[in-house]
């Protein structure tokens, strides 16, 4: 996806009131993939902390045909006017991280324990994360990340002995001990 395109879409609801929503578009199957994986992850964290960010709506393909793609959440107001307090939340930033991280995920679909990882892929910027499951987050980490990126750098640089060895060291011994957990 070369870029995104964003709007505010104010809509009156059946009801009679206003309610602003906020849209992205995008072009290509990155943006199909982005929004889809943005759209996931955006509820699974709207549904452990509400108040953390928006909910999404909705994601998928303009009928027109055309590869263009789209993402519709809540819209935000970030300009500092009608701020949290204004709004009548009372958790700071910091509380409701530390409740995100002390929120038991769910357990996913066709598995019976917890697992860590996402059901469907999310983006770091354009690029596709590999977000399948593992048993420990020491496991995910060292393979879905670290070993990803290398990956991808080899791809697009050729490979280095060096960095591959640190990398490995690092997903077999540093992270096991960072996170405490064994593989």
């Amino acid at each position: 996806m070369s870029s995104a395109s964003t709007s505010k879409i104010t809509s009156t609801l059946p009801s009679g009131t206003t309610k602003n929503y906020f849209l992205k578009t995008g072009t290509g199957q990155a943006a199909e993939i982005m929004f889809a994986g943005e759209h996931a992850s955006l509820n699974a964290l709207h549904n452990a902390v509400p108040s953390l960010c928006p909910r999404s709506y909705g994601w998928g393909m303009f009928a027109e045909g055309n590869e263009k793609s789209f993402l519709v959440t809540d819209f935000l107001n970030l300009s500092g006017r009608g701020g949290s307090s204004e709004r009548g939340e009372t958790m700071s930033l910091a509380q409701k991280m530390a409740k995100l991280h002390t929120t038991p995920a769910p357990i996913p679909e066709g598995y019976d324990k917890p697992m860590y990882g996402f059901a469907v892929p999310t983006c770091c910027g354009d690029t596709p994360q590999d977000n399948m499951f593992t048993e420990s987050w020491a496991e995910f980490y060292a393979e879905r990340r670290l070993k990803f990126i290398l990956g991808r750098a080899e791809k697009r640089n050729g490979r280095d002995e060096e960095l591959a060895d640190l990398v490995e060291k690092t997903a077999r011994k540093v992270v096991p001990r960072l996170l405490r957990e064994g593989w």
